[in-house]
C-alpha cells in the first residue's frame, strides 16, 4: 500500500473493498472534505487575524479620544487661567497705559478667551 496518499482514511480499508468504483468515489469524497477542511482552517485564521486588527484599532481610537479630551481639559484650564490673568491685569488702574505690548497682549488673551 502507498504511505504518501492524499486518502488515508480511504486508503486503510481499500483492501476489503474490490469495488474500484466505490474506492474512487470514496477518495473524492475524502479530497473533498480535506480540501473544505483546509479552507476553513484557512478561514478561521484570516477571521481570527482580522478580529485581533480591528480591536487594535478600536483599543488606539479609545486612546486617541482618551487624549483628545485630556489636551480640551487642558486647554480649558489654560484659558481659564488666562482669563483669570487678564481680568486681574486689566483691574489695576494704569497699568495698561503704561505698557501698550500688554494692553494689545490683554486684548488678544480676551479674543482667545471669548471665542469659542
Amino acid at each position: 500500500m502507498n504511505t504518501e496518499t492524499d486518502t488515508p482514511r480511504t486508503d486503510e480499508v481499500a483492501e476489503g473493498y474490490w469495488y474500484s468504483e466505490m474506492l474512487n468515489h470514496a477518495e473524492r469524497l475524502e479530497r473533498e472534505l480535506n480540501k473544505v477542511t483546509s479552507e476553513r482552517n484557512n478561514l478561521n485564521a484570516s477571521l481570527t487575524a482580522a478580529i485581533s486588527s480591528s480591536n487594535a484599532r478600536h483599543f488606539e481610537s479609545m486612546e486617541h479620544e482618551a487624549k483628545s479630551k485630556q489636551l480640551e481639559r487642558e486647554l480649558n484650564n489654560a484659558m481659564a487661567a488666562l482669563r483669570n490673568l487678564t481680568d486681574e491685569i486689566s483691574r489695576h488702574e494704569g497699568a495698561s497705559m503704561m505698557h501698550p505690548r500688554l494692553t494689545r497682549a490683554i486684548a488678544e488673551a480676551k479674543k482667545l478667551t471669548t471665542e469659542p
